[in-house]
């Protein structure tokens, strides 16, 4: 019974993580959609802190369409 209780509680907490997670992306990905909508110089740093981090993969998308607009300046 014990250990059934510390695995569900267990699943609660990866469920807390990856909500956390997912939550934490969003608001990157809206971070460099402002960035990039306001031509701002900080989107620069912003993607390079990003690929620093190690996370550039979950933003790929992003990040393109960034450089794109940044391009057609």
């Amino acid at each position: 019974m014990l250990a059934n209780n510390s695995e569900s509680m267990a699943g609660v907490v990866n469920e807390c993580k990856k909500q956390q997670i997912e939550e934490l992306k969003e608001e990157v990905r809206e971070g460099l959609k402002i960035a990039s909508a306001v031509k701002s110089p900080e989107l620069l740093k912003l993607i390079d802190s990003i690929r620093l981090l190690g996370v550039a993969y979950h933003f790929e998308r992003e990040i393109e369409e960034a450089l794109k607009h940044v391009r057609n300046i």
